[in-house]
């Protein structure tokens, strides 16, 4: 014996109740953009309180999506595409992140779009947040190698000019036995926060290692990468941080954000190696090389 549905799927009355208290934003619509109907949730995920406001609103848009021949080419496998994200924008302007499945339902008249919506927006903002947590150090949030990595990824393979400045904290290790590694993390982050202040958005500063960090400079050329090196310099005569010593190179030819990285490096080990006395002189030589 084939079992009874239960009532909710079989008395209109039921799924009607169902359907009205359904977080998920329900939407029946024909081709063209024509809204038939939509659940409380559906007019809630787009900011407005009629079914006759959805047109002017993000849900016209969606619907438009749903036209467009890309989704109908997917349509031809299947009668239902589900799990695409989309951006939209309530009409008191908040953004959202909706996840959207449509059935397209068939036969012989135009066919209908069943649309339902799910706000993930808070979802989406956690992914984010860890995803940015991912990138950062949590000392200093500074960027950090795995950012590195990525950037270089994106940079390398374009005619996109960077340069990079290493930035290299003399005598940490010392510094911590005598102090504590306490103090030395405190120290740290003065110096993180002082570099992060002495750049501009598009100037990314990265922790390489315990007492290293990186400047690396987008679409910046030889001259940009000496202005913001410069900058470093004579900032750092005004604040009370651990003394550092510099190296800068910018991109050469095609060649990888590490090999420029390694050439900057190059220069701030030959000025470490130098005699305290004389650094300033065969720094500023050293660096002056190109």
């Amino acid at each position: 014996m084939v079992p009874r549905p239960p009532r909710a799927l079989v008395d209109s009355a039921a799924f009607s109740l169902f359907v009205e208290n359904l977080r998920e934003g329900l939407c029946l619509a024909k081709p063209g953009g024509e809204i038939l109907d939509a659940n409380p949730a559906f007019l809630e995920i787009f900011g407005v309180r009629r079914r006759e406001e959805l047109p002017a609103s993000d849900a016209a848009r969606l619907l438009g999506l749903c036209e467009e021949r890309e989704l109908n080419t997917m349509f031809q496998a299947t009668s239902a595409v589900s799990g695409f994200e989309f951006e939209i924008q309530r009409a008191d302007g908040e953004a959202r992140t909706v996840l959207v499945t449509v059935v397209r339902e068939g036969g012989e008249a135009p066919a209908l779009f069943h649309l339902i919506v799910f706000d993930v927006s808070e979802r989406k903002r956690l992914e984010n947040e860890l995803q940015r947590q991912a990138l950062r150090d949590p000392l200093t949030g500074c960027y950090n190698r795995r950012f590195l990595a990525q950037r270089a990824l994106e940079l390398e393979g374009t005619a996109t000019s960077w340069g990079a400045i290493v930035v290299d904290v003399d005598g940490f290790t010392s510094f911590n036995l005598e102090h504590g590694d306490v103090r030395g993390d405190r120290e740290l982050t003065r110096l993180s926060r002082f570099l992060l202040r002495a750049t501009r958005a598009h100037e990314s500063v990265v922790r390489i290692g315990d007492d290293e960090f990186l400047l690396l400079l987008s679409d910046a050329d030889e001259r940009a990468t000496e202005i913001v090196a410069d900058r470093l310099r004579l900032a750092a005569a005004r604040e009370e941080v651990l003394p550092f010593s510099l190296g800068y190179a910018f991109r050469l030819d095609d060649e990888s954000v590490l090999s420029t990285l390694d050439r900057a490096q190059a220069r701030l080990q030959t000025v470490k190696l130098t005699p305290s006395g004389a650094r300033r002189k065969i720094r500023e030589t050293a660096l002056a090389a190109r």
